[in-house]
Parts: structure tokens; sequence; C-alpha cells
């Protein structure tokens, strides 16, 4: 059997990343879809260091995405739809905003859009701390959560901290061995270096805790739809 509960799947930014590769990566991992699935990048953490400048272009990001109907989308003039419905969108605004009133910083977005539909803007939120529903939460919404570490432990500690946090993780640095620790200590079905999509139809895909159960695609896939038949002899 499978299930796919989705999740907060957590995003590391080390001190030593390439924001350059890590902002294309946010436009898909937090907006595409409007944020609407099952691994968005809604929770990310990154290194003190470099923090602020982070939170710069992930601004900027958000302020640069335009909105529209998907079916208006054309190969130069990518949009952001909708959230699908109204209640959707009812329940993502409220996840921003009670962690805003719990402390966190709306730097963009955060509010309905002005035009008809369940259009929501780019959120960008900082000062977010590991007990606001947005990052316990499955936003499920257009939102980038962004959270500060000092150490490696304490980066681990709030990827592994969220009661979903089991679906994915992408971890963003120039260091194998970097990349290799944190892969082991982060609890996810899923790890991805300097990427939010990497991936096909032969590597398995799922989570772990309460993020989903079984797998979907690569051969482990298929062993669900295998009957074991046990023949036991003796002469």
């Amino acid at each position: 059997s499978i299930l796919e509960v989705g999740g907060t799947s957590p995003t590391l930014v080390f001190e030593d990343a390439d924001l350059d590769v890590f902002i294309p990566s946010a436009r898909t991992g937090s907006y595409w879809n409007a944020g609407q699935f099952c691994s968005g990048m809604y929770r990310v953490i990154v290194h003190e260091n470099r923090y602020e400048e982070l939170l710069d272009r992930a601004v900027e990001l958000a302020r640069s995405i335009e909105l529209g109907p998907g079916m208006e989308s054309g190969a130069f003039r990518p949009f952001m739809g909708p959230l699908d419905s109204e209640a959707q969108l009812d329940l993502v605004l409220g996840r921003v905003t009670d962690s805003v009133r719990a402390g966190a910083k709306c730097l963009s977005g955060g509010v309905r859009a002005g035009r008809s539909g369940s259009f929501m803007e780019p959120t960008v939120l900082k000062d977010v701390e590991p007990a606001m529903r947005v990052a316990q939460e499955e936003v499920f919404g257009p939102v980038m959560a962004v959270m500060k570490f000092r150490t490696e432990d304490e980066a681990y500690e709030i990827a592994n901290g969220a009661r979903h946090s089991g679906m994915t993780c992408a971890i963003f640095t120039k260091d194998v061995n970097q990349m290799m620790r944190a892969a082991h200590a982060v609890r996810a079905g899923h790890i991805m270096a300097n990427s939010t999509s990497l991936g096909g139809a032969e590597i398995p895909f799922g989570g772990s805790g309460r993020a989903g159960y079984g797998l979907l695609k690569g051969r482990e896939a298929l062993l669900g739809y295998v009957q074991t038949k046990n023949v036991l002899l003796k002469f």
C-alpha cells in the first residue's frame, strides 16, 4: 500500500552555498503551482552568515513573479496561477497571519492578490521560529518561511522538528562531505543536492514518518504489486 501525506519538507542552505543556484530552485520549490505540491520548499533553514543575503534575493524573486491564469502562460511569460479554492487561500493566509502574530515578519506578499480569483501574492517570511504554524504545518501555498541556524546540529534539529518533515530535503552546499553528513542526519525519504527537482522514473520516491508510507516509481514501487508465495518442502 502507498500513502502520500505530504509534509513540511526542509531546505538546508549552508554557509558555502551558491545562491545563484538556490534562487532558480526556489522559484520552482516555493512558487510552482502556487506552492501546492507535496514537497514544496516551505521551510528554508539557512546559516546565519547567509541569512540576510538570502532574504534579499528571495524577496527580489517573489516580487518578480507575475500572477495570472495558467492557460495564459506561454513559453516566454510564465505566470503563477491561483490557489485551488477560496477555502485553501483562507487556510494559507491564516497560517501566515498566525505566524506574523507570533513574531514572524512578512517581507513580501502575505496577502490576497488584488485581482479576481483565489490568487495570493508570493510570500517571504523572516524571523520564523520552529514552533510557528508555517514551520509546523504543510503550508500548501506560495510561502517561503526562512529560519536561521548557527551549528550543524541546530540545522538538523530544526529540519527534523516539524511533525511531517519526512518527505524530501534539498541541501545547498559546495562541500560533498557536508552534503553527505546532512543526508544522513535529516529524516527524509528523498534527499537532493543543490536542486529541488532531481529524480526520474527509475528512482523510488516516498516519505518517512508521518510524511507518507510506501514508494512511487522505481523497482521498489513494483514490489507493492507482487504477491509472495511460500512453498515449503520436506521429503
